[in-house]
């Protein structure tokens, strides 16, 4: 994957249960940010996951789109506007319920172990199905999983 510009918004979800609310609120801080500065989204909604094991609590998440590369540098506020790295990545697509991507992430997991790989960055979540706000039937999403990977040498 080449490097893309994304804006963003990261911060802590204190609790899983939360994270609903969190990431709806996120989201439309995000593209009202956006639309104030007349910045159009060049590519997929996205999150990015720090937390490198599963957590319950204190989730670092980091919403996100992608954007033009000449936005780079107009940052203010919460949002900030970010190179998302270059990678090599694995990746899972997920098609069904929002509720069972954790088990898309255990196949993605168990993969990488059983083909000698080594996850080396946050995870990233994209949004096929569009944006996450808009009305969805979320038993019935389509996303894709990724990670940057690298072999685990003996």
């Amino acid at each position: 994957m080449p490097t893309q510009t994304i804006a963003t918004i990261r911060q802590l979800v204190p609790e899983l249960q939360d994270m609903t609310p969190y990431r709806c609120s996120m989201y439309n801080e995000l593209y009202a940010w956006l639309a104030q500065r007349h910045i159009t989204p060049a590519g997929y909604e996205l999150a990015l996951y720090h937390n490198y094991e599963f957590v319950e609590q204190n989730i670092d998440m980091e919403l996100g789109v992608v954007v033009s590369a000449s936005a780079t540098g107009v940052g203010a506020g919460r949002v900030a506007i970010a190179e998302l790295p270059a990678a090599t990545l694995a990746s899972v697509t997920h098609h069904g319920a929002m509720w069972d991507i954790p088990q898309a992430l255990i196949a993605l997991g168990t993969w990488l172990s059983a083909n000698q790989l080594t996850a080396t960055g946050s995870y990233r979540e994209i949004h096929l199905f569009g944006h996450e706000n808009d009305q969805h039937d979320y038993n019935n999403i389509v996303l894709e999983l990724q990670v940057p990977i690298a072999i685990i040498s003996d």
